[in-house]
């Protein structure tokens, strides 16, 4: 190993999971930690650079400086140095703030491109220059034209400071943490204090707390050690020596304070947040219980906290949510590893009035409860499976959260609490030898005797209307206030801090970031594909014995259908079967998917044609699966017209998986008190849904864009409230078996008559499958009449399209959502090229080249506070180009900012920047490297673009060839051509989802542009009873779905 600065600290194998290696180093100059987490099993390098930041104030320091991070450092003065770099070393950089850390990320496809930015990025941490200007236009200032408060710290936190969980979050820090403690602080900051912080402020808490005594780096990877370890001791030779410096948390005030309260009064809070519904509420209950190195109590906490609230047969569901009348329409939980682990246990959905009720009745049935010794040992072997399952698909991920963990709270820089909870698997052992006594007097003791703080939320119009006023009081005292010359130096001073910030970065200093052939720079794994009937075998594996034996054995099977392969090292294997919706003919009938898609939690009829009850029936499906529903989609964003049962499993169950898809299609048991049951609970959850204008903004689009024949459509509850709101109503009149039974019946029918026209996708390893069962189990289950034969046809989403989605343009659509202070826009135009015209390359190289970090949407809309971010996005498969803005901070603003740089592009007036270009490219090859950062991802990516639209595995990869071959011209004719149209009335047409207050604003502006503007209101006023609805979360995951 080279001289360094670094000792070794541990070393140790991952018992269970040998393809991972963790070794921690020490510096014996500055206390630096180096945590590396050794494995090949992803082309990806991935960096979490963590910080304790204990702070005891709202100010939003540790986030602010979070942001300003990214803003050059002494040595490099650019703003732009450090993501412009990572773009072209095929890199990118992110970060997160919470409670008791900043941790600052960096993700690169391959170690070449990682190690080129790493010595930069540790400077910008150690050295930022934290300038007046780059705190004006990222953390916060106010427009001199509109007066309104901006910035994109500011601009995130106004966005989510109203919201219930915000509210709640904060509520219990100050009621379970008191004043001096680190874990009472909002440190993402309160907006009131945001608008006073300083500068002087964040600098002299980045001198006291980011020293490396208080840093560790994680590195995971394919990384040679001591390459790493000698950059970083490189940097290490720069930074100054820590001599008797507090551990944060940990050797101050903090650690004192959090303790159980045993024996002492259940102690409560009712706050409010601002909401027009006041029909639900939310509860939480929070409970300070065993230290961060107690690694089995841990353990036993989770496992306790899992069997009292995931899934259908956990007692919390059982007894109030899963129940006629519920008192909730969902119960989770989540964990926070302080000095002690913070246990918390959440209701969602709970009628405002019987908050209080549902408070007495759960600990009523903690106390009273004896805990289910088969239950609880079953929910301890799944939660092992779950996680041995993770650490296959993402444990670097897993690790490097616990090695945060553990830097933050392990007594002592060894590690021991690190390696006794990660090196073996002997605490799983040692909790499943307890005993139904000891696991009940284990939630007597954290649950019952140890009193938890209560957090009841209620919804208030009152509240939603003063915030209102209360900016409205604020723009105006400013509009009476500022004067002109005031404004002129406000409005000098974001034009000096826009010029600064924008200061170009020497050319020979982006040199230093190049990689000579990027693409060879990444170890690409792969999956073998043993496709049906005529399909191509491919992969590493296919000329092994066992895949040619596989292949032989299909040729001699009688297949019910497509039966598709990936292979690749798996102890466990998915399993998915996948029809289109157009086998349901009776299309009136689709809405019932969101009814059938909970057929594997159903009565079920055994061989004997008994009913076993569904708690039965559940509790068997967990004896034999990991997980288990019916979903739609192919895989992601892909093919949403789909219908797909899956199974995840153990690969020696894989048998059971198979049969079980079969049991939820054959044997499930539409039983009435079930379906009333999940029914209330999803009619009762739309009104959180409700609450997140993204989401909104997302379902208002599929609404008006996709026609009754759809599943995008029949599962948009701003479509279908009123169809499932009218089969609760025939429940109610004893109507079901009239009614709805039959009708759920012929939808069955539907899905069993359509199975020749079925395709099943495995992925998982034939040796631990089975090679003789592979297709047999198959022929056993599902006896098939005619059988195609042949791969079926995919549906094709614009099939479905409205007219108004076929014709985008002239109208522009409006959706108020009450619940979210933010705005949204989503400005479509149809995009009629496919994967293999000649401008798709070109059209993929300018739309990275746009959205790039510090690319032109970066440092003319987030960079100077307009918005939180824009993207623009082009799906072939649905024919669509659109430009995003999310959390806008001045609406318009972004969208003529956006419109300008088009403008500028296509007119030459500014130049296409040559770094930016490579830097895209190079996004490009990370961004299939991420694609490939499990080899259950690649297995899917590749299922879809050898069946898909592109019908070529390789089209990915492929098309890196065509990026290096395009020309400036042919980014300015393709920016004319596609681009411009986004921002002209006759082609585009412009969606947004925006608080009431600003609707008027949004609709002036557009029709000045020309667009005739179409409002709907999700919730009217107050007194209005036009209670409209949108989307479910589930169906609304991100801003790819759009």
């Amino acid at each position: 190993m080279s001289s360094n600065n670094f000792k070794q600290v541990f070393s140790f194998n991952v018992e269970y999971s040998p393809q991972y290696t963790v070794k921690k180093f020490i510096s014996e100059r500055t206390k630096l930690q180096v945590v590396q987490i050794f494995s090949k099993a992803s082309p990806m390098v991935e960096g979490y650079f963590a910080v304790g930041t204990e702070i005891t104030n709202d100010s939003g320091i540790p986030h602010t400086l979070e942001h300003l991070v990214f803003t050059g450092s002494k040595k490099y003065p650019y703003k732009s140095i450090l993501d412009k770099g990572a773009n072209l070393s095929m890199s990118s950089t992110n970060a997160w703030t919470a409670t008791d850390q900043t941790v600052y990320t960096l993700s690169t496809a391959g170690w070449l491109g990682f190690k080129n930015v790493l010595p930069f990025y540790l400077d910008c941490l150690f050295n930022p220059t934290l300038t007046e200007e780059a705190f004006t236009t990222e953390v916060y200032h106010i427009d001199p034209e509109t007066l309104q408060d901006k910035g994109v710290v500011y601009s995130e936190m106004e966005a989510i400071e109203n919201q219930s969980w915000f509210i709640n979050d904060l509520a219990y820090k100050r009621l379970t943490h008191p004043q001096g403690s680190g874990y009472r602080s909002e440190t993402g900051g309160l907006t009131e204090n945001l608008r006073s912080l300083t500068i002087e402020e964040i600098r002299e808490y980045h001198a006291k707390n980011y020293h490396s005594g208080n840093v560790c780096l994680i590195i995971t990877g394919n990384v040679p050690t001591d390459e790493l370890l000698e950059i970083v001791s490189k940097f290490d030779d720069e930074l100054p020596t820590v001599d008797n410096f507090k551990r944060s948390f940990i050797e101050t005030d903090t650690n004192k304070f959090l303790q159980p309260r045993f024996d002492e009064p259940l102690v409560e809070k009712t706050v409010q947040f601002p909401e027009l519904d006041v029909s639900q509420g939310e509860l939480g209950f929070y409970w300070i219980s065993c230290d961060y190195t107690d690694s089995l109590g841990d353990l036993l906490l989770t496992i306790l906290l899992e069997y009292l609230t995931d899934g259908s047969l956990s007692v919390l569901t059982k007894k109030f949510v899963e129940i006629d009348h519920p008192l909730a329409n969902d119960v989770g939980y989540q964990t926070e590893d302080f000095i002690k682990v913070v246990a918390n246990v959440y209701f969602s959905g709970v009628p405002t009035k019987r908050l209080q009720e549902l408070k007495t009745d759960v600990m009523k049935t903690l106390r009273e409860h004896k805990v289910d010794l088969v239950r609880i040992k079953q929910v301890l072997e799944n939660y092992k499976l779950s996680y041995l399952s993770k650490l296959e698909r993402s444990g670097a991920d897993v690790l490097s959260s616990s090695v945060i963990t553990n830097f933050l709270y392990d007594k002592d820089f060894t590690g021991e609490t690190l390696i006794n909870g990660y090196k073996t698997l002997v605490d799983f052992d040692n909790a499943a030898k307890l005993t139904s006594e000891e696991w009940t007097d284990l939630l007597q003791k954290w649950f019952v005797k140890n009193a938890p703080n209560v957090i009841l939320s209620e919804p208030s119009a009152e509240l939603y209307e003063s915030s209102k006023l209360e900016k409205e009081e604020r723009l105006n005292e400013r509009k009476a206030n500022f004067t002109e010359e005031y404004k002129k130096e406000l409005a000098q001073k974001i034009r000096l801090a826009d010029e600064i910030n924008n200061t170009p970065v020497p050319e020979s200093l982006l040199k230093q970031f190049n990689i000579n052939d990027p693409s060879s720079a990444i170890d690409f794994i792969q999956t073998t594909s043993v496709p049906a009937y005529e399909g191509k075998l491919n992969g590493p594996a296919a000329n092994t014995e066992y895949i040619q034996k596989l292949v032989d054995l299909q040729s001699k099977s009688k297949l019910p259908f497509s039966i598709h392969l990936e292979q690749f090292d798996s102890h466990f294997v998915e399993i998915n079967l996948m029809l289109s919706s157009e086998v349901i003919k009776d299309k009136s009938l689709l809405p019932l998917y969101l009814l059938f898609c909970d057929s594997f939690t159903m009565p079920m009829k055994n061989s004997e044609g008994e009913i076993i009850s569904y708690e039965k029936t559940v509790s068997a499906l967990k004896d034999d699966t990991l997980s288990y529903s019916i979903q739609r989609n192919v895989v992601s964003r892909f093919y949403p017209e789909t219908i797909k049962f899956k199974v995840k499993c153990k690969a020696e169950n894989y048998a059971k998986g198979v049969n079980w898809i079969k049991r939820a299609i054959y044997d499930a048991v539409y039983d009435e008190q079930r379906i009333n049951v999940l029914l209330d609970n999803f009619l009762s959850s739309i009104i959180e849904s409700h609450r997140s204008g993204y989401n909104m903004l997302i379902c208002h689009i599929k609404d008006l864009s996709f026609t009754e024949k759809s599943m995008e459509k029949a599962t948009n509850i701003l479509s279908n409230e009123e169809y499932l709101s009218q089969i609760k109503d025939d429940i109610e009149d004893g109507k079901f078996a009239k009614n709805i039974l039959p009708q759920l019946e012929k939808f069955r029918k539907y899905i069993i008559d359509g199975l020749r026209e079925a395709h099943v996708l495995v992925l998982g390893d034939i040796q631990h499958i089975g090679v003789d069962n592979f297709y047999k189990v198959w022929e056993d289950n599902f006896a098939v009449e005619n059988p195609l034969g042949k791969f079926p046809e995919l549906p094709n989403d614009t099939d479905y399209f409205t007219p108004l989605r076929q014709n985008l343009g002239k109208k522009c659509f409006i959706l108020t959502t009450p619940g979210s202070d933010s705005s949204f826009l989503a400005v479509k135009a149809n995009c009629p090229i496919d994967y293999y015209h000649p401008d798709y390359p070109i059209l993929k190289l300018l739309l990275g080249y746009l959205q790039a970090t510090e690319g032109p949407f970066w440092t003319s809309i987030r960079g100077l506070g307009l918005a939180y971010g824009a993207w623009a996005y082009n799906y072939v498969d649905i024919k669509d180009l659109q430009f995003i803005v999310y959390r806008a901070a001045d609406l318009i603003k972004s969208y003529e900012a956006a419109e300008k740089i088009m403008q500028d592009l296509a007119e030459g007036t500014v130049e296409f920047d040559d770094n930016l270009l490579t830097g895209a490219i190079a996004i490009f090859l990370k961004g299939l490297a991420e694609s490939n950062s499990s080899f259950l991802n690649t297995g899917y990516g590749k299922y879809v673009r050898t069946v898909g639209l592109m019908k070529d595995p390789e089209f990915t990869q492929n098309i890196i060839h065509e990026l290096v071959k395009v020309e400036k011209s042919d980014l300015q004719r393709c920016i004319k051509t596609y681009m411009l149209p986004l921002f002209k009335q006759a082609t585009s047409s412009p969606f947004i989802a925006c608080h009431p207050t600003k609707k008027d604003e949004f609709k002036e502006y557009m029709e000045k542009r020309g667009y005739e503007v179409e409002i709907r209101e999700l919730q009217e006023d107050e007194e209005d009873d036009d209670d409209e609805s949108c989307c479910s979360d589930s169906e609304c995951e991100s801003e790819n779905d759009l």
